[in-house]
């Protein structure tokens, strides 16, 4: 069993499993950022409540909109880097991911024979998208890829280029264990 702060690698049962990254400081201003935001939102809700002008309700509309989205967008990341974990499982003719959080998650299920040009996904430019979806209020950014039907997967969430390396090889050794039966 292979492990560091937040891969956990178990070769015996063919299990991956990379925990959610949590910084305790960030973690703290995620929360009282969440808090803030929440009490904003309640303001903006609470005015639907009073007489208002004839434009008012179509800003606040818009405005609910939005609050909306980047509530869930920042609930959905504190909840990830509190509980988070991506869980990898090798069977003998599939592989499933799972990204669960408290426990709970959905599998998805990749049978070895469609899966094609398993790889580190490469981050080259430093554009204002990149950023943003790397930063911590945010679930951040797939560190591996693979072909699958046609369609490109994405999964190791937040991975280094060491730890990417890491759960690459391991990966890897699995498949070819798998193809080599």
């Amino acid at each position: 069993m292979t492990k560091n702060k937040r891969i956990i690698i178990d070769k015996k049962n063919r299990k991956l499993s990379i925990k959610a990254h949590c910084d305790q400081q960030k973690q703290l201003m995620l929360s009282i950022w969440l808090i803030l935001w929440t009490l904003a939102g309640l303001g903006i809700i609470s005015q639907f409540f009073f007489p208002a002008q004839d434009g008012l309700v179509i800003y606040l509309i818009i405005l609910l909109s939005f609050w909306i989205y980047f509530e869930y967008k920042v609930f959905d990341a504190f909840r990830w880097r509190k509980y988070g974990e991506e869980i990898i499982i090798f069977d003998d003719d599939y592989m499933s991911i799972e990204n669960c959080i408290a426990g709970r998650g959905i599998p998805h299920r990749f049978e070895h024979s469609w899966m094609k040009n398993l790889r580190m996904v490469e981050h080259r430019d430093k554009s204002f998208w990149q950023t943003m979806n790397s930063s911590y209020w945010n679930v951040g950014q797939e560190g591996l890829t693979f072909e699958f039907k046609g369609r490109q997967i994405f999964f190791g969430r937040e991975l280094n280029a060491g730890e990417s390396k890491e759960v690459l090889s391991f990966l890897k050794s699995q498949l070819n264990l798998r193809t080599a039966q």
